[in-house]
């Protein structure tokens, strides 16, 4: 099966509508003058007092619970268009997970729950809602499908003969863009061969490789700016244990992101002539699992955390105002684990969800963001 990064990565990449419209306004101390701000919405996972997740959003820090027949869900990616609000996530039906989006709270399955999917990602353009994700099918277990949906129909990008997933979604004019990973096997001698995952992406429908097959690699975002298709995500030099490293590449050419193994980038984006990329160590045994990082045209930058994490995961990017905005989760441990949602704009840490769970036994991360900046002479 593909790999999976960390609990606050699996359903990371995935990408936020800038839309310009909705607005708050703050008036400052001894001023009579609103400042308008931006409004900022975080999707993600909150954990209640019985262990069961269930899929929120939170719009400038008041969550919204999206239904989920109380069985438990996710939310994985969030766009905002107009008035309306679209999440893409999981639902847990009892014994399968159902690919799903909400829009302004009201679920619209993807898939019919007798096959385990899931929802990765969501791009809204058009008046069109595009998701991606993955689904089994065939006869059994089967393998996963890397596919996604256009307006709840569904588009199968692999044919099932090899485990795939799709994990981020870019429409630019006509063409849909999807960014994922797919096992290949591949022979390196007469009798040799060597199993591993091949970042690729697809544009409409045709898949381009990013990598041979020779090491395990993932592609978990992407994003396209003009002809230029950015991706990011993580290869292998080595097949040894922990060997990931994060890297992004354009067009096809590999750029690595660090030198270090066990890490991984999970979000590009590209504003003017800077790209932006997030990642996270892997944390594990050989690694610092309390590290996130943001690079910028390929100079890294570490996030600060609370004094309490133990852990934490970054898990989208996007650039909205001239300001940068990294969303992700904190870890505090403990029995039952507790964690808070968090975003990072211009390198400040902001809580997002109830700061009791601090304290509480509540867990909350956020796996995707979007911001909607102010209308231009709205007060």
């Amino acid at each position: 099966m593909l790999n999976r990064l960390t609990l606050w990565v699996c359903f990371a990449a995935c990408f936020a509508v800038l839309s310009g419209c909705g607005a708050n306004t703050r008036v400052g101390a001894g001023s009579s003058t609103p400042t308008q701000v931006a409004d900022v919405y975080v999707a993600g996972v909150q954990r209640d007092a019985n262990g069961r997740d269930f899929a929120v959003y939170w719009k400038n820090g008041v969550p919204a619970f999206l239904p989920d027949q109380n069985l438990g869900s996710m939310a994985s990616g969030i766009a905002v268009s107009g008035q309306d609000v679209y999440v893409s996530g999981t639902v847990n039906n009892g014994t399968e997970g159902v690919a799903t989006y909400w829009k302004n709270g009201v679920a619209f399955p993807l898939t019919d729950g007798s096959k385990n999917a899931a929802a990765t990602s969501i791009f809204v353009a058009g008046g069109d809602v595009y998701v991606a994700g993955f689904e089994f099918k065939g006869q059994g277990p089967g393998y996963p499908v890397a596919e996604y949906w256009k307006d709840g129909v569904a588009v199968d990008l692999t044919d099932g003969s090899e485990p795939a997933e799709a994990w981020s979604i870019f429409v630019s004019g006509s063409d849909i863009y999807v960014a994922g990973a797919e096992e290949q096997t591949t022979q390196t001698g007469p009798s040799n061969f060597v199993v591993n995952n091949v970042a690729k992406y697809w544009k409409n429908g045709t898949p381009v490789a990013l990598t041979d097959g020779l090491e395990d690699a993932h592609a978990y975002s992407i994003f396209v700016s003009g002809s230029d298709v950015y991706i990011a995500g993580d290869y292998c030099k080595d097949m040894v244990p922990n060997c990931a490293i994060a890297a992004d590449w354009k067009n096809g050419t590999l750029l690595p992101l660090t030198d270090k193994t066990d890490t991984a980038a999970s979000s590009i984006f590209v504003s003017g002539a800077d790209v932006y990329v997030t990642g996270n160590d892997g944390g594990t045994a050989t690694s610092n699992p309390t590290i996130v990082h943001l690079w910028k045209n390929g100079v890294d930058r570490q996030l600060p955390l609370s004094g309490q994490a133990i852990g934490a995961a970054s898990n989208q990017v996007v650039v909205s105002g001239g300001d940068v905005y990294v969303v992700g989760g904190e870890d505090f441990g403990g029995v039952p684990q507790r964690g808070m949602a968090v975003y990072w704009k211009d390198g400040v840490e902001i809580p997002v969800s109830d700061a009791d769970s601090l304290s509480g036994p509540t867990f909350a991360s956020g796996r995707a963001i979007a911001v909607v900046p102010p209308v231009a002479g709205q007060n």
